[in-house]
């Protein structure tokens, strides 16, 4: 691509490299460092012609939610595991009710194809969006209240 001048690079993150998700802390650590990577290697390629983006899915049914397993902290009986079954429920629901990647598809095509590409393409419902959005506006205590409320974890 430096030879070429010209190239694209499309990394997948996810929304959860923007927010930490409960009982996704490792998945989110790896998002949130695809996010800074993809930012300084965005600045680093640019002089070469190379462009730089990342598409952020939210929930989606991938193989992910067949294969999840969880760990042994949250074995029946341990502090974690009433309110991890919980969050986890909620997430193969919402992973559950996507089941069409295209979006995801159009939005990494999107990318590829644009002259000057957004750093991030976020694909996800209206109410991930929103709690994306609302993530730095609001004191970080709410955010968490309406986070955890959706995972019906409080």
């Amino acid at each position: 691509m430096r030879a070429r001048r010209s190239g694209c690079i499309v990394n997948m993150s996810s929304l959860g490299g923007r927010v930490g998700v409960p009982f996704q802390g490792i998945y989110c650590a790896s998002k949130f460092a695809v996010e800074a990577y993809t930012e300084a290697l965005r600045m680093e390629v640019r002089p070469f012609g190379i462009r730089v983006a990342m598409v952020e899915p939210g929930d989606y049914a991938t193989g992910f939610t067949a294969r999840r397993r969880l760990v042994a902290g949250t074995v029946p009986g341990s502090a974690y595991d009433e309110r991890c079954r919980r969050a986890v429920a909620q997430m193969v629901r919402d992973e559950s009710a996507n089941t069409d990647i295209e979006p995801v598809v159009r939005r990494v095509l999107a990318a590829i194809d644009a002259r000057d590409p957004a750093l991030r393409y976020p694909v996800a419902s209206a109410v991930q969006r929103i709690l994306c959005a609302l993530h730095p506006a609001i004191p970080q205590r709410w955010f968490e209240s309406l986070l955890m409320r959706s995972y019906g974890i409080r």
